[in-house]
């Protein structure tokens, strides 16, 4: 009878590295499939988003602050930060610049140990609002005394004609530009005055050596210590870069709303004139 003769070294290794490429040709589709998931989930809520800020401006006639990670808190009862002794009435918010109050705009999602709404990265949303005065000669009957035109869009009612007497007196003072420098309204070469923006900073916003465009984004601001002992960082200017993505130096996505948009959906609910 003859004995069977086992496989050879050359032979088990030629099978483990065929069996290593199928393995790898599997991997690499199943990892990208992932990416893809996170990417669109993301993207599918920053659309929720605006449509909810959007919805609580005609709700409430004004967009909420930003929110920070004290005041998201689950020990408070509102996630919007005004400034020191002002409310709604004033809008006058802490800062221009922050986190998505997302529970004064009721979404769900999952929220960190902050009450920060984040994305499919785990990182915050962050929330930008900002408005100013029209250019000069300003639009007849704009009242330049009764209005802070910085929180206008923050001021319960401050769009209305008692506040604001005309529509085109005011402006968003948010910019968004196509790649660096970005700088001045001049750079913003994809949409300028824009009154509402809101970042996804996206898989790569750890990276050792962030890109100049994602630096732009998040910016310099540092927030810590927190509830959670996590560090965050956000834009402290009102320029921000939508750049095509790649893997290399951009995966940031964003979100903005035209104040001509807002004037529309007032226009169309009744709200005004």
């Amino acid at each position: 009878m003859k004995k069977s003769k086992g496989f050879s070294l050359i032979e088990m290794a030629v099978v483990l590295m065929i069996v290593s490429l199928l393995l790898g040709s599997l991997l690499v589709p199943i990892s990208t499939q992932v990416k893809n998931t996170r990417y669109n989930a993301t993207k599918a809520k920053l659309e929720t988003i605006r449509e909810a800020l959007i919805g609580y401006y005609l709700a409430n006639n004004r967009f909420p602050c930003p929110a920070t990670p004290t005041t998201a808190s689950a020990s408070n009862e509102n996630d919007e930060a005004f400034a020191a002794g002002e409310d709604a009435s004033t809008g006058i918010c802490s800062k221009h610049y922050g986190f998505l109050p997302s529970r004064v705009l009721g979404l769900d999602g999952y929220r960190n140990d902050d009450g920060l709404l984040v994305d499919s990265w785990n990182y915050p949303f962050l929330y930008a609002v900002y408005s100013t005065i029209q250019e000069t000669p300003l639009p007849s009957g704009c009242d330049t005394s009764s209005v802070n035109y910085k929180w206008v869009f923050t001021q319960k009612d401050g769009l209305l004609p008692a506040n604001n007497k005309h529509v085109g007196c005011t402006r968003g003072n948010l910019f968004v530009c196509p790649d660096t420098p970005c700088a001045a309204p001049s750079n913003a070469k994809t949409a300028a005055y824009v009154s509402v923006i809101v970042l996804s900073a996206g898989e790569k916003r750890q990276r050792k050596t962030p890109s100049a465009k994602e630096s732009e984004n998040l910016g310099s601001t540092v927030v810590s210590p927190n509830i959670s002992g996590l560090t965050y960082s956000y834009s402290d200017d009102p320029y921000f870069v939508a750049a095509k993505h790649n893997s290399n130096d951009f995966d940031d996505l964003l979100i903005w709303i035209s104040p001509y948009i807002l004037y529309n959906r007032l226009v169309t609910a009744g709200v005004y004139p």
